[in-house]
Formats: C-alpha cells, structure tokens, sequence
C-alpha cells in the first residue's frame, strides 16, 4: 500500500507521523510528572553547531532526554535486505542515540565546570550543579526494543560505533503502559 504513494504524500506522512510522536510522548510525560519542567522541540548549539532535542524533560535532580523516532521499517528491510536494515538500524536507533548522548555529554561537562557547556545548559533552563543524573530514551511509533536489545551484536556487525551506548528504545504504547505503572500522579 505504501509504494503507490507519491513522494508528496509520503513525505506528508512522515511528518504528520513525527508530530503525532513527539505530541504523545509530550502528553504522556506531562501527565506522568506534572510537578517537572517540559519542553519539546528544544534547540541548542555548540559553537556553530545547531541541534534539536525532541523532548527534554527536568525534574528536580534528574534530567530526561527523550528523542522521538516515528520512522517505519521498509518492505525491503522486513523482507532482510541487509543494507535497508542498516539504514533502519542507524535512522531508528543510532541517529537518536547519539543525539541524547550528545546533551547528556555538555550537561556531564558543564557540571565539570566547562564553561562553554555551562552556556549551553543554563540557556536550556538546567542548573548543571544540582543535577545527580541524567536518563536518555528513545521512543518510536513501532516496537524496535528486540533489534536495541542487540546491541552487542549491532556492534560486531559495524552498524553502531563501539563507543557508543544505546539508549534504551521503547514504543509509544509501552512508554504509555510504563507511565501508567507510576502511581499517579509521579
């Protein structure tokens, strides 16, 4: 059904797909801690470098990072097409990785005392001195938890730098369910 739509359509698709994600786990997480500090879409820079932080998250000592993934796996990469599971494997689960380990690195070195990090922090609203830990998650619109939970295996395989640690992947639905086992209201 998917490959008889044009490109106009698909891109459409896409971007309505990436709003609706990012809206939810918003919705999800403001409901969860309503007492935190919320802010999506947040964006950020490193000297010349511009980034995104899809969801940034700040209660009391603790800073949560989430990044919002509503890509889908193609018929080739259901059908193994090692080169399309590649792709999915960096698009889905390296790229946002990386994204959050990059803030969680300038929010660790601001509290280090770098001061360029410092900048960087305080223009997001965080006070890195008071902050004892920071959690990244990524969350996707389809369950990719089995191929994240491979990551050994991902990295033998050269699809996911060896320096680098995955974040933990979950679905909408589960991020939903995990939200709703908190008691209420966190």
């Amino acid at each position: 059904l998917l490959g008889n739509l044009t490109p106009a359509v698909r891109k459409k698709m896409a971007g309505t797909r990436a709003e609706y994600l990012e809206a939810q786990v918003s919705d999800l997480l403001r409901g969860a801690f309503p007492s935190a500090r919320l802010q999506a879409g947040v964006k950020w820079a490193v000297g010349v470098d511009r980034y995104e932080t899809d969801v940034l998250l700040i209660l009391d000592r603790t800073v949560l990072i989430v990044e919002a993934k509503s890509g889908a796996l193609s018929v080739q990469g259901l059908r193994g097409a090692p080169e399309r599971v590649k792709r999915h494997v960096q698009e889905l689960l390296v790229e946002p990785a990386i994204q959050s380990d990059r803030l969680a690195q300038v929010i660790d070195a601001a509290k280090r005392g770098d001061e360029a990090s410092q900048q960087v922090v305080a223009s997001l609203g965080i006070d890195a001195g008071v902050i004892d830990q920071v959690i990244r998650l990524s969350v996707t619109l389809e369950d990719f938890s089995i191929l994240a939970s491979c990551e050994a295996e991902l990295k033998e395989a050269g699809w996911v730098p060896a320096d680098l640690e995955l974040a933990p992947t979950v679905n909408l639905a589960d991020l939903g369910c995990i939200l709703e086992i908190l008691e209420e209201p966190a």
